[in-house]
């Protein structure tokens, strides 16, 4: 029934990622601190479950939950070089996650670009549009509008 059907859409939307994508997030767990499996792959568009698989083969262990130092001064006040070093650790922690951010905006960039195409490619690629302005001579349409047809 039901149940069976979303096992169906989930198996037919398996897709694969290239080698560099895959080096690439396995690198990004490894060198982010604090960075759980399910953080990274949530914002690369990955399942965890992917991600862990790429991170077992590689050989890389997988951390537990990172738990976030608490950045808010204490109930009773703090000293100047306790709110200087709270401080430096929060900016610590916003670069740690600035460089994560661009990171993966690099590696989502680089799997987005499609793959180079050569002329032979073109060639072969079946039907294309011609304009037909140029075609045997004949006169643009009086109404200036291009006008294309289909060729195989």
């Amino acid at each position: 029934g039901l149940a069976w059907r979303k096992r169906e859409d989930l198996l037919m939307a398996r897709k694969t990622y290239s080698e560099e994508f895959r080096r690439d997030a396995v690198e990004l767990y490894r060198s982010t601190p604090g960075a759980t499996v399910v953080g990274i792959a949530g914002d690369l568009g990955i399942m965890d479950s992917t991600l862990s698989a790429w991170l077992k083969a590689a050989g890389v262990a997988v951390r537990g939950p990172a738990r976030r130092a608490d950045t808010s001064p204490p109930p009773g006040g703090e000293s100047p070089a306790q709110e200087v070093a709270r401080l430096r650790a929060r900016v610590r922690e916003l670069e740690d996650e600035k460089r994560k951010l661009s990171t993966e905006r690099e590696i989502l960039r680089a799997a987005a670009k499609p793959p180079p195409l050569t002329a032979g490619v073109l060639a072969r690629s079946g039907p294309r549009l011609v304009d037909t302005t140029t075609q045997c001579g004949r006169p643009s349409p009086a109404d200036g509008r291009v006008h294309a047809t289909i060729s195989a």
